[in-house]
């Protein structure tokens, strides 16, 4: 296999996406807000940070609905997806056109202790305040004190690579 090697220099946007694409991220969905407010985005850019105390770390675009909504309430909701969840995934990444509230339909939540939408299905669910946000390029990173937690069945998570949705076989050693 012929790798192309590009200088700092020669990347570009498009060639660092299209790099990224080739990168496996797990397929959450960020969630924040009450009612009519509510917001969430598909991401793959989340993680956790600390065990000792508790703590998530993700990067959410400053463009993405659900931005301004999450620092003004201080608080969110990380739900990891399983393969179940395509079609939500599908739904929080805008990819059927929905907007704003109308992405929680069709789906069951619940919340826990900051209110914020907390999918009930999920494979795992941590409810958040928000610890810090920090503006880098087109997003803010914001690390997140779990407050509370849910824990499903082990099944399978949903990943993304190549553009496309998939699993991966988890019990192989």
């Amino acid at each position: 296999m012929q790798k192309e090697l590009l200088s700092l220099s020669s990347t570009n946007t498009e060639t660092f996406r299209d790099a990224l694409r080739k990168v496996v991220g797990m397929v959450s969905i960020v969630a924040t807000g009450q009612g009519a407010s509510r917001r969430g985005l598909t991401v793959t850019a989340a993680n956790s940070l600390t065990v000792e105390p508790p703590m998530v770390v993700m990067c959410i675009n400053r463009s993405a609905d659900a931005h301004d909504t999450i620092l003004s309430t201080g608080c969110f909701s990380w739900n990891v997806l399983s393969t179940d969840h395509i079609e939500i995934a599908r739904r929080f990444a805008g990819m059927d056109g929905r907007k704003g509230e109308s992405k929680f339909s069709a789906h069951e939540w619940t919340e826990l202790v900051t209110r914020s939408p907390v999918l009930i299905d999920s494979l795992c669910s941590f409810d958040c305040h928000v610890e810090t946000a920090s503006q880098t390029g087109t997003h803010t990173i914001i690390t997140g004190a779990v407050v509370a937690q849910t824990v499903s069945q082990d099944v399978a998570p949903l990943i993304y690579a190549h553009g496309r949705f998939g699993t991966i076989d988890y019990n192989v050693e």
